[in-house]
């Protein structure tokens, strides 16, 4: 296909299931670095905080077959899009080609002219029965697998299935948007043949904290599953490997399985906190989008850079404040030797490390950059005037600290922080973790924490605590520590102590 000039690009994406860490590498790199990303209403919310803040986010609406009467192929906002020259991401639940209408959406591309790519995804099949433990295979109980679908029961679609040939087969049979027709999907299968007694598996929201798994047969399965919520993505899995299930699950192993967390960001780079909540099984969405930019005003800075030798020590608050004071001090073709006389001092080891890439070994580390971990150094801070390196939001529960203690403290902005909520609609989650008094301050400036107020907050120190509880935070607990591993403790006890 020849592209046309001045004419975009769409990528029909698989986006998976809705477990982040199943999108392909090609998929993640797409959802990064696209203009536009149009997405499908069942792509999760932590999926769609992984694209970065200069990106747009628009939402059109798909929930697959039976959800509405389509009449074009591919949303036209994707045409128009594409026609500006855009590159545009068409993020699709799953797999665009297995019950994703993709070739509609080619078809239309091709009419006009755009140039397009289609990425596969995990579809929903493979991670259901992977996140359910049970294999779609077995040597002894299955060789094959049918996909087929459920939505022609909804009176809107054709089906060509041939349902006495699937019901014959002794493969394993998954049957996508089967959802809210459990019962008539059971039935048709008795009706052409299929024991009533045949293992099935009902899997709703699979990958997703909130997945849903139901065993049993034919015969009761859409008794045990009751009355399905509507709109909800689920499959039908039938066949003996579904027993495998009571030997393999391993998902409910993990403690934090069915627990969905916002976990509020005050800073970029990676979270430790996020990947141990991850690992033990939580679906973590991460917001606002943060970014470190170049400071515009730079009187502050030259002012302090001249007077520099007036302080005893220099404290640095995270990796970026060293990335950009270094860059500040070079770029004024500073020597470094001038800062021999002062003690430096990193809050936490990643700026600790931060330093020694420049070939500075901090004179004092501590733990972390919270207030208490700080507290431990008044007797150092009393000998001599400290410097703060900061973003241009501060650090205020340290200005009130120092003030109070007496002691000498300037605090120098050497970045700025772009600080951005998404676009889509703050999701429903179990917790709310804020880690530090500057993340408390952010989610209670935008729109997104009034969502919040009576969602149980989890903090590690008082002053957070004492800036939710003024902003209206119903439901505000405290860890022991400042320790990650304390917040992981205490959403254990609020699992099995729900307050």
């Amino acid at each position: 296909m020849i592209k046309k000039k001045n004419t975009g690009i769409v990528y029909l994406v698989g986006a998976g299931p809705g477990d982040p860490g199943l999108l392909t590498v090609r998929a993640l790199e797409l959802l990064q670095t696209c203009d536009v990303i149009a997405y499908d209403a069942l792509i999760s919310p932590s999926i769609l905080s992984l694209v970065k803040q200069d990106q747009e986010l628009i939402s059109i609406g798909y929930r697959g077959y039976g959800s509405s009467k389509l009449d074009y192929g591919i949303h036209p906002i994707v045409i128009e899009k594409a026609k500006e020259g855009k590159s545009v991401l068409r993020l699709k639940s799953g797999d665009p080609w297995i019950f994703g209408r993709a070739t509609q959406e080619c078809e239309e591309l091709v009419s006009n002219g755009i140039e397009y790519e289609v990425v596969p995804g995990i579809t929903a099949a493979t991670a259901a029965a992977a996140y359910a433990g049970f294999p779609l295979t077995q040597r002894e109980d299955s060789s094959d697998v049918i996909l087929t679908s459920g939505h022609d029961l909804f009176g809107s679609f054709q089906n060509n299935s041939d349902w006495e040939s699937i019901a014959k087969s002794n493969g394993t049979l998954v049957i996508y948007m089967a959802g809210t027709k459990v019962k008539e999907n059971c039935e048709r299968l008795i009706q052409f043949g299929k024991s009533s007694e045949t293992s099935a598996i009902y899997i709703s929201q699979a990958t997703r904290s909130s997945q849903r798994i139901i065993s049993g047969n034919l015969g009761n399965l859409a008794e045990k599953v009751g009355t399905p919520t509507a709109r909800v993505p689920a499959i039908i899995v039938v066949g003996q490997t579904t027993q495998y299930r009571n030997s393999y699950q391993w998902r409910e192993n993990k403690e934090l399985h069915n627990v969905s967390i916002l976990l509020i960001r005050s800073r970029p780079g990676s979270s430790l906190l996020s990947k141990m909540l991850r690992e033990n099984g939580a679906e973590i969405l991460e917001s606002p989008w943060v970014q470190a930019e170049v400071l515009d005003e730079k009187e502050t800075i030259n002012n302090t850079f001249h007077k520099i030798n007036t302080y005893k020590y220099i404290v640095f608050s995270s990796s970026e404040s060293v990335r950009f004071f270094l860059q500040e001090w070079t770029d004024r073709k500073f020597d470094l030797r001038k800062l021999s006389n002062l003690s430096f001092i990193s809050l936490g080891q990643e700026v600790f490390e931060e330093l020694k890439k420049s070939g500075i070994l901090a004179d004092i580390q501590l733990e972390n950059s919270s207030l208490p971990e700080i507290q431990k150094l008044a007797p150092v801070f009393s000998q001599g005037k400290t410097l703060l390196l900061t973003n241009d939001k501060g650090r205020n529960d340290l200005k009130s600290y120092w003030k109070e203690a007496g002691l000498i403290c300037d605090q120098l902005p050497v970045y700025n922080l772009k600080i951005k909520f998404p676009d889509f609609p703050p999701p429903g989650v179990d917790y709310v973790i804020v880690p530090d008094p500057s993340s408390a301050e952010i989610l209670f400036e935008n729109e997104w924490g009034k969502d919040y107020r009576e969602t149980p907050i989890l903090v590690t120190e008082n002053y957070s605590l004492e800036i939710l509880k003024k902003k209206g935070a119903l439901k505000v607990h405290k860890a022991e520590t400042e320790n990650i591993s304390e917040i992981y403790k205490l959403l254990i006890s609020l699992q099995e102590n729900p307050a």
